[in-house]
């Protein structure tokens, strides 16, 4: 993820996007690994984050630039309509 991460921070012009789905872990380490991407990815120069989470749904609250996503089609439907806005 971290490497992933860097190669967004090396392009030029771009103003990326990330998308999460589920990790596999526990609940608390999800709250934690979620906290420490999204924190990580902004310093990356991510200026949005969509996260589908079954497992951390209760617990995890996006921060700015971020949207939470109950499952994958409601989170395909807004990706769609953030590319098409685009």
């Amino acid at each position: 993820m971290r490497a992933g991460l860097e190669v967004l921070r090396s392009l030029s012009g771009a103003s990326p996007g990330l998308v999460l789905s589920d990790m596999a872990s526990s609940a608390n380490k999800l709250r934690t690994a979620h906290a420490h991407i999204g924190s990580y990815a902004r310093d990356c120069g991510v200026k949005r984050l969509f996260a589908w989470d079954l497992r951390a749904r209760a617990r995890w609250r996006p921060s700015a630039g971020g949207e939470w996503f109950a499952d994958a089609e409601c989170l395909t439907r807004r990706l769609r309509l953030s590319f098409e806005s685009a």
